[in-house]
């Protein structure tokens, strides 16, 4: 497991990335999203006749801030790529996704991996025992 706490470094990184300072909030209520809406206005990420977007999960933010995240995760992604070692994130998803109860398989794990390595690295790893879906079918999402 050489490279797998460089990629659990990056991961923390891509999480920690969704915060005020970089122009995101989470509200769950009325009152949660006016306190984040004042607290971006009070840091400059945004004016009173900004438009929020929602990024999900509760996560509201402003059109640059999401452009400046994307080009971030895009960042993190090419780092994952070049310094971490495919299988030992597959192995490490594989778990974290507990692939051997989900009714998916290893579907997460190996989507994990085709995001970060691409189509090439996906028929080189070696797959756990609950493969239920083909590298193409993974690739070509005929996995509904």
């Amino acid at each position: 497991m050489e490279t797998l706490d460089r990629y659990l470094e990056i991961k923390k990184e891509m999480s920690e990335y969704f915060s005020l300072e970089n122009g995101f909030f989470f509200a769950f209520t009325k009152d949660d999203f006016v306190k984040g809406q004042k607290e971006l206005q009070k840091i400059g990420w945004v004016t009173p006749a900004d438009k929020l977007i929602s990024i999900g999960s509760g996560g509201f933010t402003v059109r640059r801030a999401f452009d400046k995240m994307e080009a971030f995760m895009s960042e993190c992604d090419k780092k994952i790529a070049a310094e971490c070692n495919a299988q030992e994130v597959y192995d490490y998803q594989y778990n974290n996704f507990e692939s051997d109860y989900a009714a998916d398989g290893d579907l997460q794990a190996m989507r994990t991996v085709l995001q970060h390595f691409g189509n090439d690295k996906l028929s080189e790893i070696k797959r756990g025992q609950c493969a239920y879906y083909s590298i193409d079918e993974i690739i070509n999402n005929k996995t509904e």
